[in-house]
């Protein structure tokens, strides 16, 4: 992950290293299972492709604001419940 960019008093910018180690995690997989989703059909539902699901669902992309949401309305679920900051289990190893 590349650092955040901050102004400097000459104006130009210097990259300081992000907040926290931590990832976005989720339950998309689990939920989407449980509410007897596909992946297609929760990808219809929420305006996005199959793909982007999947990528989702492995930790491969992280959605906006906006489509994390959606997920959760679409889920029935907190978008807390859905999303949350953490490490996975071989980052604490």
């Amino acid at each position: 992950m590349r650092g955040l960019r901050s102004p400097t008093r000459d104006g130009g910018a210097e990259e300081r290293p992000p907040a926290s180690a931590d990832r976005l995690l989720n339950r998309v997989r689990a939920l989407r299972l449980a509410a007897e989703l596909t992946q297609a059909s929760l990808a219809e539902r929420a305006g996005v492709t199959r793909q982007t699901i999947i990528a989702i669902e492995r930790g491969g992309y992280v959605p906006s604001v906006a489509l994390a949401l959606v997920l959760a309305r679409e889920l029935s679920t907190p978008v807390e419940q859905v999303f949350w900051l953490g490490r996975t289990e071989e980052e604490n190893a």
